[in-house]
């Protein structure tokens, strides 16, 4: 799971697809994917 959320993050900061979600939801994906990778 931490190397799905590892890759999700990478693909979401780095992809460029931060630009169509709305800060509100950026921030959250942001703070859940930290959270599971520190598992």
């Amino acid at each position: 799971m931490g190397t799905l959320a590892f890759i999700w993050a990478t693909v979401v900061l780095l992809g460029g697809f931060s630009t169509y979600l709305h800060k509100v939801d950026f921030w959250v994906i942001t703070i859940i994917i930290f959270i599971q990778a520190a598992k």
